[in-house]
């Protein structure tokens, strides 16, 4: 079964197309190390007798599945790729077992790799590395190292960070993640649970693993929605532009596209699909490779900071924003949806009731897709309804009352709950879900999902914990993964929130007895209680970063106004205080201009887009006098 998982995992997160009957044949070589041990390694040339950038990835997976096809969109393509490939397995890993030793220094491994690649003679002394998750993670680490010849990076669906909450997130083991780790060959259980709660030791791990100062070279970070790494990497991202090295913090970027761990740049992620964001990872990779590694005069610097593609219904749409006025979190009002009778999510709490919510520790109730790793486990947006809709364990609201049109919401979305048990202990989980309609047996897709261990009610130290008294209603909040919606399309689904007491095996099921943590004991069947109303309201609330019309804002500190935003087919262009006769052209995001022509005449003029990629572009507009700039989103 370990086997299995081990293999089913390597051969999703490389993305390995096994029905190609084409095998790699690279150079074989093994990379000396300063304490005179070796890593196995496979080269990749373009041609032999030139010179080219290196794109170096380290792995603990085994770098011989990549001779099934390479990264990037190279594929079997390798002689007229304009990079050399560098694959390494880690030390204590497959071909490099015999370099094992304890406690490995894994960034001075890559400054050595780093150091011997730069000196071949098929190198031009520039190398870069790219990897997703573990093969992320050790860029970081290499990166700190400070190579010189370490020019650029690209973690995927990685941070450096190792946080309390990323194992224990309110107090409860993320149980799929870290049996995963294990089978990996990370063996960290162990250890983790002789640390259930936020002592010295996480003091100290944490210290160790966030070392932005550190940090001399431009970053392309690549994030998903539905990745379980994505609140670490925009904590990480937003510590690195404000406190990296400063002759780079105004170089790292940021995408986030609609993905889960092992889905980075594909169509389908768990039962929907996004095309506009198909290859989009790639892309923007090799374009920040070509920028650093190449010189290319492709426009990268003038990519804003931070490139996500938005949701709405199934559909994606890439947007851009200045990473400063992201951070903002006072920059819009709060919006809430309450918890309120007939299982809708209301603008105002009304009335005021109760749900009982039964827990048996013996029949929890089920994880179906979000944010897993576990290689037998769905990931992403996956439809919940007949696995955890069709118990008796659950209470689900919908978003009954409409949100105002054209809102979108970036940011994490966070619920207060009001709740109450008969037991000393036990858990409350919510599920944040896209809804096709209001019925019990419609989709309802997971998108978000959070859980609370009520001992922690006060705090993650062992003095903080405390039991519950029995009957008593307490109010939790539980802040959920950052996330994006938007009802943009006429056809965009609404917003459900499922509250159970249980979501395994993501989490450690909660026995209810109140006694040791993660110990074998008697289970309890807890009667757990959700309150809501005008008295205890219960809701879901978004105050982070959201807008009503929020691009349209932006434009319309220009001299120009151009709506609607997004757009599909037709973009009404205002003048308003530009005067004709002016120029325009719309350009994307690279400099390269798609659409020109004049504008002779007053008033709003209508221009046909509907030929246009789905993507951002800029409007510019210009007389012999004035020129104003607009943010246009095309959409299909």
């Amino acid at each position: 079964m370990k086997k299995r998982i081990i293999t089913l995992f390597m051969f999703v997160i490389l993305g390995c197309q096994i029905c190609h009957s084409q095998i790699l044949n690279p150079q074989v070589d093994s990379i000396p190390m300063r304490d005179g041990k070796v890593l196995a390694a496979d080269i990749y040339l373009p041609d032999t007798g030139q010179t080219y950038p290196v794109i170096l990835i380290q792995t603990p997976y085994n770098r011989l599945y990549y001779r099934l096809g390479l990264p990037l969109q190279i594929g079997w393509d390798i002689i007229n790729s304009p990079y050399a490939i560098v694959i390494v397995d880690w030390r204590c890993f497959y071909g490099s077992v015999a370099a094992c030793k304890i406690l490995p220094e894994r960034g001075k491994d890559g400054y050595d790799v780093i150091d011997w690649i730069s000196k071949q003679a098929w190198c031009n002394g520039k190398v870069g590395t790219w990897g997703p998750s573990a093969l992320g993670k050790i860029q970081y680490l290499t990166a700190k190292e400070q190579h010189p010849n370490h020019i650029c990076a690209v973690p995927v669906v990685a941070g450096s960070q190792f946080e309390y909450q990323e194992y224990f997130p309110n107090g409860v083991l993320r149980t799929e993640y870290v049996d995963q780790l294990d089978a990996l060959g990370y063996h960290m259980k162990n250890t983790l649970l002789q640390h259930p709660y936020y002592d010295a030791w996480w003091q100290y791990v944490e210290a160790a693993n966030m070392y932005p100062e550190k940090i001399k070279i431009p970053m392309l970070l690549i994030g998903g929605w539905f990745d379980h790494n994505i609140n670490l990497m925009f904590d990480l991202f937003d510590t690195l532009v404000k406190a990296s090295d400063p002759g780079v913090r105004d170089l790292h970027k940021f995408l986030v596209g609609p993905w889960s761990h092992n889905s980075v740049g594909k169509k389908e992620v768990g039962e929907l699909e996004f095309t506009e964001a198909e290859g989009a990872s790639d892309s923007f990779a090799m374009m920040f490779f070509d920028y650093w590694l190449r010189g290319a005069k492709n426009g990268w610097p003038i990519n804003e900071k931070f490139s996500f593609y938005g949701i709405s219904g199934n559909k994606s749409f890439l947007q851009t924003d200045n990473i400063k006025e992201f951070k903002n979190d006072n920059h819009h009002d709060t919006v809430s949806l309450y918890l309120s009778v007939n299982n809708h999510l209301a603008s105002h709490p009304s009335g005021n009731d109760s749900i009982l919510i039964t827990y048996d520790p013996k029949n929890p109730s089920p994880t179906m897709g979000g944010a897993t790793l576990r290689a037998d486990l769905k990931q992403g947006p996956w439809n919940i309804s007949d696995h955890v809709l069709s118990r008796n364990d659950f209470a689900t609201f919908t978003d009954g009352s409409g949100f105002p049109k054209l809102l979108e919401i970036l940011g994490k979305p966070k619920v207060d709950l009001f709740v109450s048990s008969d037991r000393l202990d036990t858990d409350f989980s919510v599920r944040l879900c896209l809804s096709n309609g209001y019925q019990s047996n419609y989709k309802r897709y997971i998108i978000a999902d959070g859980i609370y261990r009520m001992r922690f009610r006060d705090g993650f130290t062992v003095s903080d914990t405390q039991s519950m008294e029995i009957g008593k209603i307490y109010k939790i909040t539980l802040e959920l993964p950052f996330s994006f919606y938007s009802n943009h399309y006429e056809d965009a689904d609404y917003l459900s929130l499922v509250v159970t007491s249980s979501n395994y095996p993501r989490y450690d099921a909660n026995l209810n007895n109140g006694k040791e943590l993660y110990a074998s004991g008697d289970t309890l069947v807890a009667h757990n209680y959700l309150y809501f109303g005008e008295k205890y309201p219960s809701r879901l609330y978004f105050d982070g970063y959201h807008f009503l019309g929020g691009i349209e804002e932006s434009n319309s500190k220009s001299l120009i106004k151009t709506y609607p935003i997004p757009t599909q087919n037709t973009l009404y262009i205002d003048p308003q205080k530009l005067q004709p006769p002016f120029h325009f052209s719309i350009q994307n995001l690279q400099g390269k201009e798609i659409v020109k022509g004049e504008i002779k005449n007053t008033g709003v003029f209508n221009l046909d887009v509907s030929g246009l990629e789905a993507q951002v572009y800029l409007l510019r507009v210009s007389n012999s006098n004035q020129s104003s700039v607009a943010k246009i989103i095309k959409v299909d």
